[in-house]
């Protein structure tokens, strides 16, 4: 099980290592006013279209993410991932993470604009239980820090948030709904989401579930999900029918 880090040490170390994530793979820093705290180390990585501004005050790191291209513009964010500079803080909606083979995760407790509630059910897939303390609480694995893709990673759960924000509801699309009981009655234990029109919302969900699968229609250039290690399986209709692989 995942344990919630709540020293400041291990804290500041893990917030240097996510700040030196982003700043290795973008255009950036520059420092500007986000027009809400103190002014910010603004990154852009253009390869998954996402900004990220990193601050911090006497007791939070303050972790704000967003879409499109940052610099001579006016900026909306889409989620905050901020987590304590020490001690629990359940009340953040960002913290980081152990596994038991010492990997570090940033994850999310769902407190974002529309509730948690509603992000927790809106969420596809299962919830993670971490030791949080003296409790056992649900979280969303944003990303794995030492795994091989943990830009990419990001990029997915601030899609994902932006996707729930913008109301998208379920039950979902006939369509999709209609390919994701064909795909499960064949794969019941895989935790994945299907493609039907947008492939960055698809994969934004895929990141957020924690699935590991991507169902994509024939013809969809998706080599760069692949090269992250994400399985893709194609689908195609014959007579009417779902056919994968």
């Amino acid at each position: 099980m995942l344990r919630i880090l709540h020293r400041k040490t291990e804290l500041a170390r893990a917030q240097a290592q996510l700040e030196e994530l982003f700043r290795g793979r973008s255009d950036g820093p520059r420092q500007l006013d986000l027009g809400i705290g103190p002014r910010r180390d603004v990154c852009y990585v253009e390869a998954w279209d996402l900004w990220c501004g990193f601050a911090r005050d006497d007791r939070h790191y303050l972790n704000l993410f967003g879409l499109g291209y940052p610099f001579g513009r006016r900026l909306d964010e889409v989620v905050e991932i901020n987590s304590p500079t020490a001690r629990l803080d359940r009340r953040m909606g960002g913290a980081f993470a152990r596994s038991e083979d010492r990997e570090l995760y940033l994850v999310h407790r769902g407190i974002v604009a529309g509730g948690k509630r509603a992000m927790f059910d809106w969420h596809r897939g299962h919830l993670v239980p971490v030791q949080d303390g003296k409790k056992v609480s649900k979280v969303i694995i944003v990303a794995n820090l030492d795994g091989d893709s943990p830009v990419a990673e990001v990029g997915g759960f601030v899609r994902g948030v932006a996707a729930f924000k913008a109301g998208e509801k379920s039950p979902r699309p006939r369509l999709r709904t209609a390919l994701e009981e064909a795909f499960h009655r064949h794969h019941p234990d895989a935790v994945f989401e299907i493609v039907t029109t947008d492939l960055a919302a698809a994969f934004g969900r895929l990141v957020l579930a924690g699935g590991a699968v991507l169902v994509a229609p024939d013809g969809v250039d998706i080599d760069r999900v692949e090269e992250l290690g994400y399985e893709v399986v194609r689908y195609r209709f014959e007579d009417g029918e779902a056919r994968f692989g």
